[in-house]
């Protein structure tokens, strides 16, 4: 876009980063140019002088057609094509954004890379005089510092470059926020939050120094920074370009430059150093200085660079040995290594709170080497590492991984009591046809599989130290199977549990070994979901009421990216080993996979499990399960009273309800558990919230002393006059009358977009299929339900489910559909609609 001068015919040229802006409007003084671009989305204001650009508002989802400015040039109001108005306030010095909206600092170029200085305060504050001058002196005094500092270490007076103006003052950005101080400093509005949801954090590094009234919204932190990585390959990590942000006090004992350099050093990708108590990257530092290392890391940052030409080939990082005693790396980068920092977490005792920290352990220099292998070695408090490599663009990479301690030993079988084979989990990597194999997964996954079974043996003090044992090679170290699949990358990205279990198990026992799968797909996650593991095993049916878990079972995880690690890894073998969702607390494993620790009755649970004992019985007895329902005093409150008979002896009981809304997961969940200690009990539960549960079921799963494990589900269900709640078996009918004739129901919702739950009837047991065809008789999808019992699978937690996709999991489009159900000898046929 060009501006001319009408007297001179000169112009300038105004480059906004977006193309072909169609329409623009004069301030009535005519110092102020506004634009809007193509798509009329973004509307910037420029200096009509300079050219400069003064603000950019907001980018928005309307689409402004139209704007003019007020007779005092102090507001601007924009006209969208759907009908709204938005009035926008014209501030010199502060930038005040309409709530909910995104960047509104006008745009820097890429190179050189800058430090943007914010002074942030709250809605009920005003702007103080002197804080302009006071963030110039804060932001100039710290880049001096680097420049001291690097100069001391031999690297020259290397520093950061601040964002300035034409006349090479450091401009200063004056961000009023969108609460009164109380909210942020009460810590019920998070200013980290509300800054990148303002700030648009691409390219380059935000420096937010807080308002004095903000004092103590940070908690207990002076400050504090962020930043991103990009997941390349073998699991390793890329820092982003995006996300980088260091929020310091500008009042207070936390204020001045030490803490100002500190939080500025993680954004450049410096860890916590404690190894001096003067180190910039400890805290508190009296007397701030770099370590060489840190000074050596900084020599070739981009951000300390300015002329340096930008690679970014990445880095690629492997774990030739996870052990203490030797953690040993294989490195490369086309671009040429520069060094690599070993950044370990320990325990911190119980006087300083508890909890772990990160903090620099050791450094090497790489010295320009495009590939090089070497060692480390951690403290035996250790329990994980990360290499933090820079190459000679100053490109910063890491992996993290969990060190295998030498005092860490398999708990082997006491072959003293009885010899036999103990039932152990067994590793297994699966790639696609299409994807090379990866070198290093065995090492990743036999670091893995130890750290998994040392979390489970830390949890299990009161049990002994019970964990489970895994399938090892002549070396001791663990037995990884590789399995090539027959199709390629792209056919695993949906359905991925399914498709994978089905290939491995035509050469695993499923029904006896426990599995645990990585599997090696571009997208990274199951499913292609953003789903980390789903693990799982097989039930046997009983005279179709009871059914009894077998041993063997399947746990899915990815074989590279943030899901692969122990707190995943134990997860999804806690679901084979029988182990529901719990959501009581969210430090439990079974929550969200923290692997922070085992509930009570979960770890109760495996004390009888078989693959937490040296002595497998043979009894596969099953338990009788009866069960009684009643009303309890309070409204909205059910009694659930079970009576239990095990001639092995009883060891725990679990009630599994459906899961509400408000948890992570949707599926079921464990409600409570109750201990057993007999041959016969009888158990009793309180459902609190019963009426979420009607029209469901609850399902009572037992585990013996030997270790077999029994479940029954039960339909809770309204009476005809509404007042009774009734519960039955869930292969019958609410009625208690099992259906007298099989029959396919009508879907529901329908129409719909994009899933539906298809109900159905069965007079009898049987195998059941349904399979959905397009109008033109083509084949959509088909759903394999197995063997099922005589009932009605109607509501949600029972009948089949679409989710609007084909067999190759690609989205299907709007129209009729036709469904038709195989069960045993019986067939039927009806119509569905997609409407998107």
């Amino acid at each position: 876009m060009w501006l001319w001068n009408a007297a001179t015919g000169k112009y300038k040229a105004l480059k906004s980063g977006f193309r072909n802006p169609v329409s623009f409007a004069f301030s009535p003084d005519g110092q102020t140019l506004a634009t809007q671009t193509k798509m009329g989305q973004q509307v910037m204001l420029w200096d009509a002088v300079t050219g400069a650009i003064k603000k950019t508002f907001p980018w928005h989802t309307h689409h402004f057609s139209n704007f003019a400015f007020s007779p005092d040039g102090q507001t601007l109001a924009t006209g969208t094509r759907d009908g709204f108005v938005f009035l926008w306030e014209i501030a010199p010095d502060i930038l005040q954004p309409a709530k909910g909206t995104s960047t509104i600092l006008p745009p820097l170029p890429v190179y050189p890379p800058q430090i943007r200085l914010i002074h942030f305060f709250p809605s009920d504050h005003t702007l103080q005089p002197n804080m302009h001058t006071e963030l110039e002196t804060l932001a100039k005094e710290t880049q001096d510092f680097y420049a001291e500092q690097m100069e001391h270490h031999g690297f020259g007076r290397k520093t950061f470059q601040l964002e300035t103006d034409s006349n090479g003052k450091i401009v200063v950005h004056h961000l009023q926020g969108g609460s009164p101080a109380q909210d942020y400093t009460s810590r019920s509005v998070s200013i980290l939050r509300e800054l990148e949801d303002l700030l648009d954090l691409i390219d380059h590094i935000y420096l937010v120094v807080l308002d004095p009234s903000l004092q103590g919204c940070l908690g207990g932190l002076c400050g504090l920074a962020s930043y991103s990585g990009i997941g390349v390959s073998s699991g390793a990590f890329q820092m982003s370009n995006n996300g980088r942000l260091a929020v310091v006090y500008a009042t207070g004992h936390c204020a001045g430059v030490g803490t100002t350099a500190h939080e500025l050093g993680h954004t450049f990708g410096l860890q916590h150093d404690y190894r001096d108590k003067n180190y910039v990257m400890n805290h508190g530092a009296e007397t701030p200085r770099f370590s060489y290392a840190a000074a050596e890391w900084l020599n070739v940052h981009p951000f300390l660079n300015a002329s340096q030409p930008n690679s970014e080939n990445p880095t690629t990082i492997e774990v030739l040995s996870p052990r203490a005693s030797g953690l040993q790396f294989r490195v490369s980068d086309p671009d040429g290594l520069h060094q690599a920092q070993l950044v370990l977490t320990e325990k911190i005792s119980e006087a300083f709170c508890g909890g772990s920290t990160e903090s620099l352990s050791n450094y090497k220099a790489l010295n320009g080497s495009p590939s090089t292998t070497f060692k480390f070695v951690a403290t035996e408090t250790s329990t994980e590492a990360n290499l933090r490599v820079i190459d000679l663009h100053g490109n910063v990479a890491w992996k993290t991984l969990w060190i295998e301690s030498d005092s860490i030993v398999q708990i082997q079988p006491d072959t003293d009591i009885q010899p036999y084979e103990r039932e152990k989990v067994r590793l297994i990597y699966f790639r696609p046809s299409d994807r090379p194999s990866r070198q290093d997964i065995d090492t990743e996954l036999d670091t893995l599989i130890r750290w998994s079974q040392y979390f489970f043996a830390e949890q299990m003090q009161n049990y002994g130290r019970k964990t489970f044992a895994f399938e090892t090679d002549d070396t001791g170290h663990a037995q990884v199977h590789h399995v090539t699949g027959k199709f390629t990358d792209a056919y695993y990205h949906s359905d991925t549990y399914n498709k994978v279990v089905k290939e491995v198990a035509e050469q695993f026992d499923t029904s006896r070994d426990v599995l645990l799968i990585a599997v090696d797909v571009s997208s990274e996650f199951i499913n292609n979901e953003g789903i980390c593991g789903i693990g799982g095993g097989g039930w046997i049916s009983f005279d179709n009421e009871h059914w009894r878990r077998d041993f063997g079972g399947t746990a899915v995880i990815p074989a590279s990216g943030v899901c692969i690690n122990p707190s995943i890894a134990a997860h999804e073998l806690g679901h084979v080993f029988g182990l529901e969702h719990d959501f009581r607390d969210d430090a439990y494993l079974m929550a969200y996979g923290t692997q922070e620790r085992l509930s009570h009755c979960a770890a109760e649970w495996l004390d009888a499990h078989r693959f937490f004992n040296n002595d497998p019985t043979t009894s596969n007895e099953t338990t009788t399960i009866t069960m009684h329902l009643s009303q309890a005093a309070d409204p909205g409150t059910l009694q659930l009273q079970f009576e239990l008979t095990d001639t092995d002896g009883l060891h725990q009981a679990q009630l599994i309800v459906p899961t509400a809304a408000s948890d992570p997961a949707q599926g079921i969940k464990l409600h409570s558990c109750r201990s057993l200690n007999a041959k016969n009990h009888t158990v009793e539960f309180l459902m609190t919230d019963a009426n979420l549960l009607l029209d469901s079921e609850v399902t009572l799963q037992v585990i013996d002393a030997t270790g077999n494990i029994t479940k029954q589900a039960f339909s809770l269900v309204l009476a005809e006059d509404d007042t009774v709640v009734l519960a039955s078996p869930a292969l019958e009918f609410s009625a208690m009358q099992a259906p007298t004739e099989t029959a396919l129901l009508p879907n529901y919702p329908n129409p719909f977009n994009p899933e539906t739950w298809i109900p159905y009837q069965l007079a009898a047991p049987c195998k059941v299929t349904i399979e959905i065809h397009a109008i033109d008789g083509s084949l959509v999808r088909v759903l394999s339900l197995g063997h099922k019992a005589t009932g009605i699978y109607q509501n949600r937690t029972r009948a089949a489910y679409w989710d609007g996709r084909n067999n190759i999991g690609e989205p299907v489009a709007s129209g009729v559909y036709l469904y038709t159900i195989t069960a045993g000898e019986f067939n039927a046929t009806r119509k569905m609609m997609i409407r998107k």
